[in-house]
């Protein structure tokens, strides 16, 4: 199955956070936000009602 095919959210970690600082329903609103706070960090797709094991394996 391929990324375009899975619902999913992106989630934006911060640098040298342990839990996530915010969750976006697209990636162009993650990235504007990610961009007008300027934080550093990883904004990653994690599919819904899949596990990342799963989805990577």
């Amino acid at each position: 199955m391929s990324e375009e095919e899975l619902p999913g959210v992106w989630v934006f970690l911060g640098a040298h956070a342990r839990q996530p600082a915010a969750v976006f329903s697209t990636l162009e609103l993650g990235e504007a936000w990610v961009r007008k706070q300027g934080f550093d960090g990883l904004l990653t797709c994690s599919p819904l009602d899949v596990s990342a094991y799963d989805w990577a394996v």
